[in-house]
């Protein structure tokens, strides 16, 4: 092997230990909890995940809810009117890829595409800590991660749903058990007896 190829080789391993890691690591973690359905959980330990493979200074996932886009976790942000503003500002129909925007806060912008084209949410990024942008291997590294990740995250989000339609028929199904047996014990009850008080 040519002294170059060694010197990258160590140089990767060295400077980009983190990334190997994300890569190596990510399909562990959904492996783990590909039966999941808490969304948030599952984007709380990608976002994790991720920030900690690319090395950024703070980010979010939002998840594509019904035509909206729902904040599932933030490190390192304020949450409060991170999805309403992000809402403004990304793709009905995104691309897939990072995307750079011109925003200091998030310039990263990554949509979770799902099978079938659906998108599933987004994972965005703040820059480095200081203040560099992304590389080359940062992006690809990213773009590994959508996919597995958009996949994740929409099972998680279709358990879920099914889960509160469970949820909500058995609660239903309880309700009108009690008032049928409500009826049933006024019907069988014996009539008062006649002259009683």
């Amino acid at each position: 092997m040519p002294l170059h190829h060694r010197l990258n080789d160590w140089a990767k391993k060295r400077f980009q230990r983190d990334l190997s890691r994300l890569r190596a690591k990510l399909p562990e973690v959904l492996v783990a909890i590909r039966d999941s359905s808490n969304p948030n959980e599952l984007a709380d330990d990608a976002l994790k995940l991720a920030m900690r493979g690319v090395h950024a200074s703070h980010g979010a996932i939002l998840l594509a809810d019904q035509g909206r886009l729902v904040l599932a976790h933030a490190e390192g942000l304020p949450a409060q009117g991170l999805a309403e503003r992000l809402t403004a500002e990304l793709p009905a129909e995104p691309p897939q890829g990072v995307m750079r925007a011109d925003d200091p806060d998030l310039p990263i912008r990554l949509p979770l595409i799902a099978p079938g084209g659906a998108s599933a949410g987004w994972l965005v990024l703040g820059s480095h800590p200081d203040g560099s942008l992304y590389g080359k291997d940062d992006r690809r590294a990213l773009e590994e991660l959508a996919p597995p990740l958009a996949r994740a995250l929409s099972l998680a989000m279709e358990r879920s749903q099914r889960e509160r339609e469970r949820e909500t028929e058995r609660r239903t199904l309880t309700e009108r058990l009690a008032q049928l047996e409500q009826a049933l014990a006024q019907m069988i009850a014996p009539p008062p007896a006649a002259g009683a008080v």
